[in-house]
C-alpha cells in the first residue's frame, strides 16, 4: 500500500525524526534510497555533504569550532580508534561527514545564521552516503 503526504507545513523529515525516535531509529538517503536503521547503526551511515559558504578566515575557523560543540559533540569524536564525524574547509566550501541527522542539524545551523540559504536542505541528489565498515 502506498503512501501519500499533503502536509506541505511539516517537513517530511521531521516526521520521521519524531516517528522512528520513538523506537530507537534513525534514517538516511542513499542514492535516494530512504535506509531506516537502528540508532546504534547511525555510525555507519556516514554522509559527505558540501556546504558552499564565503567568510573571512577567522570564522572559518571559529564555525570549525562552534559545529562540534553546538551539534552532537559525541559524533565528532574519535570512537573505536576511528573518527566518526569530520569538518574540513576546501576553499569557501565547508565539507561534513557525519551521519544524515547531523548533517540536517549542520544545515538548519547554517541558515539560522544566515550563511546560506533554507532551500540549499540536504537531498538525495547533494548527498552521498558511504556505508562504513
Amino acid at each position: 500500500r502506498l503512501a501519500s503526504w499533503d502536509y506541505p507545513e511539516i517537513r517530511l523529515r521531521t516526521v520521521l525524526s519524531l516517528v522512528l525516535g520513538q523506537q530507537d531509529l534513525t534514517y538516511s538517503l542513499q542514492s535516494g534510497v530512504l535506509i531506516i536503521h537502528l540508532s546504534e547503526y547511525q555510525d555507519r551511515y556516514l554522509v559527505s555533504r558540501t556546504y558552499p559558504l564565503s567568510l573571512p578566515d577567522h570564522q572559518w575557523k571559529h564555525l570549525k569550532e562552534v559545529i562540534p560543540q553546538c551539534i552532537a559533540p559525541d559524533r565528532w569524536q574519535e570512537k573505536q580508534n576511528r573518527q566518526l564525524g569530520v569538518l574540513k574547509q576546501l576553499g569557501q566550501r565547508l565539507v561534513v561527514y557525519n551521519s544524515w541527522p547531523v548533517q540536517e542539524e549542520v544545515h538548519q545551523l547554517l541558515v539560522e545564521l544566515d550563511l546560506i540559504a533554507e532551500s540549499t536542505a540536504p537531498s538525495a541528489s547533494n548527498a552521498a552516503a558511504v556505508p562504513t565498515p
